[in-house]
């Protein structure tokens, strides 16, 4: 029999998560139900109708709203059993019924809400387990069989100090000491190695090591530093990026110059995710302070350049003369200019163009139709651009900044950590090369640009727009690519998004979002515990109504992770209630990165995970992944060997 249901168990976490969760309520509501059973032949009076629906709404709850549906739920049912209670009548002897006595409104109401925390939310909790993956179910299952297979052997073999003999007179202090050790070495050996994750109940361990460990974010050397350095702008007001004291977090992350982090007001994130073994760094919302490079005429709009011009003692005719060598032929060093006087050019080269970016190397797969960059910047940072040929389209994708501070654990950029962001000129020059190239080794043209490489755009916000206005401003201004072939991708900083979306300037946004619940995404992409999946998606509802762009939603696909069928429903379900028509999924097969043990979820559950997701009315397809083979892919640009 116990065979049986345990195959019944494994096959529904494998086969049908949702599932798990009727197997949750079930076992909750007959537990319920002989609770109640049992406190009321000892006379207390518990609201059993709104104890049980209460119960199953709230474990229903954990589906598609994980835990702050299932608290929301419980807070329900809790107030609701006390009003309940108060208009319950007591049976008499005779077979009438009364009034239930005032003086036992605190007992009862007590024991129910005793019940509710006991029975409701262990149920509730055992079903957000799915939510991580079969592995920590296992891992629970396991727990529970070692604590009671512990207790009861310790108890037989050692057992001298009854807890409470009256009631159960067989139960030892020795064999409780048992059942907890048993219980808990379990859960850390199995839900390491079954769910690859720091356990559940183990988690009290892992934060005593980060509580005494002086060198670990959040420890005790964390703890000794000042209240305001230690808190978000709720506990200590509006966050001064260029002040003595920079927020930090425990996880890593990169940055906003200091009038963007202003603006956006971000305060730190709470401590390490327990999904996560990596050791994530720390996630700041302003840049390390470094000199910026020198000057060039793509930092400068139109009036910037006459004004540099001027600046020069040049006619002002140069500036737009400048600017269309720039823009419209695309060169970049002023010696090659014909048209301007041999005296002034090396002035106007080392004012205007000084050398932003020099390619130390360029690698190419795809029988030649992708090609990698590596750039040094004049202070040794190192970029990484792709350019990639496609039958109807030409596109490089572009770093904003060099490494990224979004801590993302399977993008080897986020990885990396934080160098500096980059300026609009050098940003623009990844672009103008790529122009050039494209001109120069194949005939064609440059038509699309995407900021997907390393950095988050968003967080070098100002720069970001900047050369967004030079790509796509028709020359003598700019490229004049297109606006909505340009895609500005962002992990979701809502405040910059919603910002963008009054530019008015057209582009495309891509929401990387990876996890359509909070409790995954929490560790996938940690600025989600900042800006919640429901926070991401409403300023992206806000960029589709004001800019009537659809929104393109990019979702890494990782096994055993985030592939789940329930989580494609609930991600088109989400997606499709947010934005509706003005919406498109863009599944990324996981590309793989050094030291991560995650890979790509196989074809069969790729190609469901499609029919699943569309099933919600919502557009999805699969990325024509380029570069893998020179680690030119999503997610695997680090700047390496430079």
């Amino acid at each position: 029999m116990g065979s049986g249901i345990g195959a019944v168990l494994v096959a529904t976490l494998l086969l049908a998560p949702r599932g798990w969760v009727a197997i949750c309520a079930l076992a909750m509501a007959v537990a319920s139900h002989e609770v109640v059973r049992r406190l009321r032949e000892a006379g207390y009076l518990i609201p059993v109708i709104p104890l049980l629906v209460g119960g199953q709404v709230t474990i229903w709850l954990s589906w598609p709203y994980g835990a702050r549906g299932v608290l929301a739920g419980f807070g329900a049912m809790v107030v609701v059993c006390m009003i309940w209670r108060l208009f319950m009548q007591d049976k008499r002897s005779d077979g009438g019924a009364e009034r239930a006595a005032p003086g036992n409104y605190l007992r009862d109401t007590s024991a129910t809400i005793f019940l509710a925390a006991w029975v409701v939310l262990f149920g509730s909790f055992a079903a957000l387990l799915v939510y991580h993956g079969a592995g920590w179910v296992f891992a629970m299952m396991i727990a529970v069989i070692a604590s009671d297979v512990g207790g009861y052997a310790v108890g037989v073999l050692f057992g001298k100090h009854p807890m409470v003999p009256t009631i159960s007179p067989k139960k030892s202090w020795e064999g409780f000491a048992g059942s907890m050790v048993c219980g808990v070495t379990a859960t850390t050996i199995t839900a390491t190695y079954l769910a690859g994750k720091t356990p559940w109940v183990g988690r009290c361990w892992a934060y005593f090591r980060a509580d005494h460990d002086p060198g670990r974010p959040g420890g005790v050397a964390s703890e000794a530093r000042p209240r305001d350095q230690r808190h978000g702008a709720a506990a200590a007001g509006p966050w001064r990026p260029d002040g003595p004291a920079r927020r930090r977090s425990a996880v890593r992350g990169g940055g906003l110059d200091s009038a963007d982090a202003a603006a956006l007001s971000c305060p730190s994130l709470p401590g390490r995710s327990i999904l996560d073994t990596i050791m994530v760094g720390e996630l700041m919302f302003e840049a390390p302070r470094r000199g910026m490079p020198p000057r060039h005429l793509a930092d400068l709009d139109a009036a910037g350049r006459a004004s540099a011009v001027a600046e020069l003692g040049l006619p002002a005719f140069r500036a737009k003369q400048l600017a269309h060598h720039y823009f419209g032929r695309l060169i970049a060093d002023p010696r090659q200019m014909s048209d301007l006087p041999a005296a002034v050019r090396d002035v106007i080269a080392a004012a205007m163009f000084p050398t932003l970016l020099t390619a130390v190397r360029e690698v190419t797969c795809d029988a030649g139709q992708t090609r990698k960059t590596l750039w040094r910047a004049v202070d040794g940072a190192t970029v990484e651009s792709v350019l990639m040929r496609y039958p109807q389209r030409n596109t490089v994708c572009i770093s904003s900044q060099a490494g990224c501070g979004m801590a993302c654990p399977f993008c080897a950029t986020g990885q990396g950590g934080l160098t500096r962001n980059l300026s609009t000129a050098e940003i623009v020059e990844q672009v103008r090369a790529a122009a050039a190239a494209m001109r120069d080794d194949f005939g064609d043209r440059l038509s699309n640009v995407v900021f997907m490489g390393m950095g988050e755009p968003l967080a070098n916000y100002s720069r970001v727009v900047a050369a967004v206005r030079r790509i796509t401003e028709p020359p003598p201004c700019g490229f004049g690519i297109s606006a909505r072939s340009v895609t500005v991708s962002t992990v979701g900083l809502a405040p910059a998004i919603r910002k963008l979306a009054d530019e008015r300037l057209g582009v495309t946004l891509a929401l990387s979002l990876h996890a359509p619940d909070d409790e995954l995404r929490d560790t996938l992409v940690p600025v989600n515990n900042r800006w919640k999946v429901d926070e991401a998606l409403d300023a992206a509802r806000y960029y589709a109504e004001v800019t009537g762009r659809r929104v393109s939603v990019e979702y890494a696909l990782i096994r055993g992770v985030n592939d789940q069928r329930w989580r494609a429903d609930l991600l088109g379900r989400r997606l499709h209630r947010a934005l509706g028509p003005l919406v498109h999924v863009n599944l990324i097969p996981l590309n793989p990165t050094p030291g991560s043990d995650w890979d790509a979820s196989p074809k069969p559950v790729e190609r469901d995970f499609v029919k699943h997701v569309r099933a919600q009315g919502v557009s999805c397809t699969v990325r024509d992944t380029r570069g893998r083979e020179i680690s030119a892919a999503c997610g695997q640009l680090a700047a390496g060997g430079g």
